[in-house]
């Protein structure tokens, strides 16, 4: 197992560096259609391709970039087994390559919960002034395990959330041979494989749902939240700051994004905690540059919401409506920032004062 972990982390921090890992080929960037089955293995396990361009690429292995993102896939050897105690087995050799390599580790490396895989592991780091928020995901296909490592800007929360949920996705379409399922939205067309590797088979993904989320237990503040029905996303199990990203299958423009901080007894300090919320709320959402139409204000909601505000811009060459809602719950103040084009506005408004009303106790408590 250690041979296995310390090749796929450096095939990792190589992306991160710009140079070529040990053992995988340099290679000009090969397009690839979101959807395409790309196989690893000679076919052990298929895959549906983020659509990225392929930085670097072994038989077993393939690095994605986009941007300053980057999406690695790998097929572990035959012998890995996800036994109790693998997460932290990786996250030991993960802090060790961190220190070889010079890079300074901010948070983690920790191990998450997702119910969807085995294993779950996050850190966030800084590598030549750069700094990058990095997440491992592993589960078994068949007698096989499969991983996905992701990493981006760590001061983007938007982008981090985007990446990591393109990741999982990729993974959670792994199959065995002729068993791949599809990204959200399906696709397919022509693989070009690098240069000096196996040329890539591909085959149309078959259209498949995309998997809907379901209701988040975050245990660090005992609190659970249900998304709306029909809707997929990511969450990550903090005390203070982002916790779920939900983006409407159907339509991935419109978005709904969940975080959590501790609620002040002052009056005054929350207020200006609401404040704080909604501010962090539009950064997440990504609407630098947007032009405002109409200054957030004041919006009326369920009688469960301590505040609501509403603003509509022009952004990307659309109107684009945004909210943001706040709600105390026990010690918890939890805010539901929420983004859709102005036609769409009250549907998802109605959608995200739901989410925001469903917070809970763990188990209804």
């Amino acid at each position: 197992m250690v041979a296995h972990v310390r090749l796929i982390a450096a095939v990792v921090v190589a992306g991160w560096l710009g140079a070529p890992a040990r053992g995988a080929a340099a290679a000009p960037p090969a397009a690839q259609a979101a959807g395409e089955v790309v196989k690893l293995g000679r076919g052990v396990v298929e895959f549906a391709s983020p659509g990225w361009a392929v930085m670097k690429a072994t038989e077993a292995s393939v690095l994605y970039h986009s941007g300053e993102s980057m999406i690695s896939l790998a097929l572990l050897p035959a012998e890995t087994k996800l036994t109790e105690g693998y997460g932290a087995a990786v996250v030991k050799i993960l802090r060790e390559n961190a220190q070889r390599n010079g890079v300074e580790i901010v948070v983690g490396p920790r191990i998450e919960t997702d119910g969807r895989f085995a294993v779950v592991i996050m850190k966030q780091s800084q590598v030549r002034g750069r700094a990058t928020e990095q997440w491992s995901y592993y589960r078994a296909v068949g007698p096989r395990v499969v991983t996905a490592s992701c990493n981006a800007p760590a001061g983007d929360a938007a982008e981090v959330a985007r990446v990591r949920e393109l990741a999982a996705n990729v993974l959670l379409s792994a199959g065995t041979q002729g068993k791949a399922g599809a990204l959200p939205g399906g696709g397919g067309g022509v693989v070009k494989s690098p240069a000096g590797t196996r040329p890539a088979e591909v085959v149309k993904a078959p259209a498949v749902p995309p998997r809907e989320a379901q209701t988040a237990v975050l245990t660090k503040v005992k609190l659970q939240v249900t998304p709306p029905a029909g809707w997929t996303g990511m969450v990550t199990d903090v005390e203070s700051g982002a916790v779920a990203t939900y983006r409407d299958a159907a339509d991935r423009e419109r978005v709904i994004v969940v975080s959590v901080a501790a609620a002040p007894a002052d009056p005054r300090a929350r207020a200006a905690l609401f404040d704080k919320m909604a501010a962090q709320d539009r950064a997440a959402l990504k609407l630098e540059g947007a032009v405002t139409v109409r200054a957030p204000a004041a919006a009326a909601g369920p009688a469960k919401l301590a505040r609501k505000v509403r603003g509509v811009f022009d952004y990307r060459g659309g109107r684009v409506a945004f909210e943001s809602r706040q709600v105390v719950v026990g010690a918890t103040v939890v805010s539901v920032g929420s983004l859709a084009p102005a036609a769409a506005m009250e549907e998802v408004s109605g959608l995200a004062d739901g989410v925001a009303v469903s917070v809970e106790g763990i188990g209804g408590k």
